[in-house]
């Protein structure tokens, strides 16, 4: 009987420990995609994401199908409105879920930019993103952007 106790502790114990690395893994996904676009690496960016990835965004037309489109709608409203400097600056997590190869993920974050020469800074936001593990690489299968 003792045996048997030790040895459902420790399966617990084990999948609590994978739930854990998932969990941290599809936040460091995310990560990954702030940090690619704060350097302007839209392509990097883009590629963290699924290439069907939905979007909405506070821009027009606020939503996407893909987060390369996304990101080619983001540098044309940017360059149109002169924009520079986009930077996503994102807390810890406020929620992650993960129920096998998906998670989903909700983030504060905050938007700063230059415009005309100034720096702006963008109420705190919130970013949402539902999560698909590939392999062992967590992608952003959609996500939004509110405030």
């Amino acid at each position: 009987m003792r045996k048997t106790t030790l040895a459902v502790v420790a399966v617990l114990l084990l999948a609590a420990v994978a739930g854990a690395d998932d969990k941290a893994d599809a936040v460091a996904s995310v990560r990954k995609f702030f940090e690619s676009f704060n350097k302007g690496e839209a392509k990097t960016a883009v590629a963290f994401c699924k290439v069907q990835s939905p979007v909405i965004d506070e821009f027009p037309p606020y939503t996407w199908s893909s987060c390369a489109e996304w990101a080619n709608a983001y540098a044309a409203f940017a360059k149109k409105n002169g924009i520079t400097d986009g930077m996503v600056k994102a807390s810890d997590p406020r929620d992650v879920e993960v129920n096998g190869s998906r998670a989903y993920v909700v983030m504060p974050v905050r938007f700063s930019y230059v415009k005309g020469g100034k720096d702006v800074k963008e109420p705190d936001a919130t970013f949402t993103a539902v999560m698909e593990k590939i392999g062992k690489t967590w992608v952003i299968k959609s996500w939004s952007w509110s405030r």
